[in-house]
C-alpha cells in the first residue's frame, strides 16, 4: 500500500480547504475529505499525519465516520493535528477518541484552555485581497453583515442609533439574518459587497460567534479603516504573524461608537490608520503570509 504525506479531514468551505491544498502546492502527497465525502471514504494509503477539522455537528454520523478513519490502520500511527477552527476561546475535547499531538487554533487567547499534553499554536483567516482601486471612496461608514447570532442585536441597535445622530455622514448600513427586521429596515442582502467596502472610508466590526473575522481581512486588503474592539488572539504577538494593531478601538459594548467614528474623520485621521492597516496586512496578515506560517509551523512537528 502506498504511503501520503496527509490526510485532511475538513469542511468543504474554500477558506477552511485552502491552507490544506497548500501542502500539495508545496510538494506533499496529500487526500482531502469532507462532510460531503466522509462517508464513503475508504483509506486507499498510510499516511504519515492526518489533519481534522471537521466536527461532529450535524447529527448525521459524522463523528463515527471521523473515529472510524482515526482509528483504521491506515492512520492509527499517524501524526494527529487538531485544527480547531471553530469559533471556541477553549480546546474542544470529547470530540475525538484520540489525543492529539499538536493543535493549530484559531481563536487562541492568554485565556485559552489546553488540557491537552501536546504543543499548541495560534493562526487566523487567510483570506485573499478584495482591493480594487478604480473606486472613488465616497462611502464614508459601511456595516455589512449576516447576523446569525443574537448576541450581536444590541450592537446593531447601538449602530442604528448613532447613524442617526450623525446624519452628516454617508452611511451604508446592510444587515441580513433571522431577525425578522432587517430586511424590512435595510432591504436585500447586499449583492455588491466587494464594491461597498472598496468604497468605503471606515469599516464597522463587531465580535460576532468568534474574535476572527474574514469580514476584518477584507475591509483591512481595501484600505477601509477599522472601528473595532481589541482583538485579543496572541497570533498577533512577535513570535507568530506579528502585530495587528492600526485601527480605532472600540469598547466591547460600542458604549463609544460615536466618539470613535467622529475621531476616525477629525482632520481625516481615518487615512493614516487605513494606510498602516493595509501595509500590516500586505506585509503580514494577507493569504499567502497564512498559508506559509500554517505550514511552516505544522511542519516542525509532523511526520516528515
Amino acid at each position: 500500500m502506498d504511503t501520503k504525506d496527509f490526510l485532511f479531514i475538513t469542511y468543504s468551505w474554500h477558506y477552511s480547504v485552502d491552507k490544506f491544498k497548500y501542502f500539495e502546492e508545496m510538494g506533499h502527497s496529500i487526500d482531502i475529505i469532507d462532510e460531503n465525502t466522509i462517508f464513503n471514504f475508504t483509506p486507499q494509503a498510510n499516511y504519515k499525519n492526518v489533519v481534522v477539522y471537521l466536527h461532529d455537528d450535524y447529527g448525521d454520523g459524522t463523528g463515527v465516520e471521523i473515529k472510524r478513519i482515526l482509528n483504521s490502520d491506515q492512520c492509527k500511527d499517524a501524526f494527529f493535528i487538531q485544527s480547531d477552527d471553530t469559533d471556541s476561546e477553549h480546546v474542544n475535547t470529547g470530540w475525538l477518541t484520540r489525543d492529539p499531538d499538536l493543535i493549530m487554533h484559531r481563536e487562541y487567547t492568554k485565556e485559552t484552555v489546553n488540557p491537552y499534553n501536546c504543543p499548541i499554536y495560534p493562526f487566523h483567516f487567510g483570506y485573499k485581497s478584495m482591493e480594487d482601486s478604480s473606486y472613488e471612496k465616497d462611502i464614508d461608514i459601511c456595516f455589512v453583515a449576516n447576523m446569525t447570532n443574537p448576541r450581536r442585536i444590541p450592537f446593531a441597535e447601538k449602530l442604528i442609533g448613532v447613524r442617526d445622530k450623525l446624519p452628516q455622514f454617508n452611511w451604508y448600513i446592510n444587515i441580513s439574518g433571522p431577525h425578522p427586521a432587517w430586511e424590512e429596515m435595510f432591504g436585500p442582502k447586499t449583492t455588491n459587497y466587494k464594491e461597498i467596502v472598496n468604497r468605503s472610508k471606515v469599516g464597522l466590526h463587531d465580535f460576532g460567534n468568534s474574535f476572527d473575522a474574514t469580514r476584518i481581512w477584507e475591509l483591512a486588503s481595501c484600505k477601509t479603516a477599522l472601528i473595532m474592539p481589541k482583538m485579543r488572539q496572541i497570533v498577533f504577538e512577535d513570535q507568530y504573524m506579528g502585530s495587528f494593531d492600526n485601527y480605532f478601538v472600540m469598547r466591547d459594548d460600542a458604549a463609544d461608537m460615536e466618539e470613535k467614528i467622529l475621531e476616525a474623520f477629525e482632520n481625516d485621521k481615518y487615512k493614516e490608520v487605513a494606510e498602516k492597516c493595509y501595509d500590516d496586512y500586505q506585509t503580514k496578515h494577507n493569504r499567502q503570509k497564512v498559508f506559509d506560517y500554517y505550514y511552516n509551523t505544522v511542519m516542525k512537528h509532523c511526520n516528515e
